[in-house]
């Protein structure tokens, strides 16, 4: 997609093909899964499918993903919903 760069996994893409540009980590999966096309997963959805095989184990993105945590202003302020949001900002830190 346009969020993304140029590249799978450090290679360029500039003489591939392109299949398909998702919006979702879900729907990339399940076109990797059917061997419709390789694709960038997030390591904690590709390690709970051992139908999928990971190529270039040593190869890591150049600059991350963004990942954003988004809730209503009013639920930001409740104190069970701000250990959920604090827990889960402390995974991402780590």
């Amino acid at each position: 997609t346009g969020r993304q760069d140029d590249t799978l996994a450090g290679e360029s893409r500039a003489k591939g093909r392109v299949v398909a540009e998702l919006d979702s980590s879900l729907m990339l999966s399940t076109f990797v899964r059917a061997g419709l096309a390789l694709g960038e997963l997030p390591e904690y959805l590709a390690r709970r499918d051992p139908a999928l095989v990971r190529l270039w184990p040593e190869r890591r993105r150049a600059k991350p993903y963004e990942a954003w945590l988004v809730l209503h202003q009013d639920l930001a302020r409740t104190a069970r919903v701000r250990v959920v949001v604090d827990a889960i900002t402390s995974a991402f830190a780590a």
